[in-house]
């Protein structure tokens, strides 16, 4: 776990991931369990993350995805934790809908956000029709904002 969080360690357990098959990176999966929230806010550990869900089978990477969509708002706001929250909304069709879920009522604040801004254009790119809408009238309805 300490080699997620070092400068040059992070590098060696990429490439760990990157050199075994899905089956084999499992142990890591199990390793970093309980620890997703933190290491995807930080900047070695969010790429670590990012790896791991590119190359574990769907099985094992629930865990992660399901640590990982308790902290949706939190992690939208975060310099690093955004990349986990766009890649999930890229690459996890199931996952991509409860976060959107998640984000109906916080659209407005979140697109204001320098690091959750992203994560609501990736919304809007990736999502249903009716989440569309529903996330933009939520923007169109906010009056938090004054009339130029």
């Amino acid at each position: 776990m300490k080699f997620v969080y070092d400068q040059n360690g992070n590098h060696v357990i990429q490439r760990l991931i990157e050199c075994l098959n899905s089956k084999e990176i499992g142990f890591v999966v199990d390793e970093i369990s309980g620890y997703s929230y933190s290491l995807a806010m930080h900047p070695y550990g969010s790429r670590v993350i990012q790896r791991l869900l590119t190359k574990v089978c769907r099985k094992k990477a629930q865990s992660l995805l399901n640590e990982i969509k308790q902290h949706t708002i939190a992690l939208s706001k975060n310099q690093y934790g955004n990349w986990i929250i766009q890649w999930i909304i890229k690459h996890c069709v199931l996952e991509r809908r409860e976060v959107v879920v998640q984000l109906i009522g916080h659209v407005a604040e979140l697109s204001t956000e320098k690091f959750a801004s992203n994560v609501i254009e990736q919304v809007f790119k990736r999502s249903s029709r009716a989440h569309i809408s529903a996330l933009a009238e939520e923007l169109l309805e906010d009056d938090s904002w004054p009339l130029v």
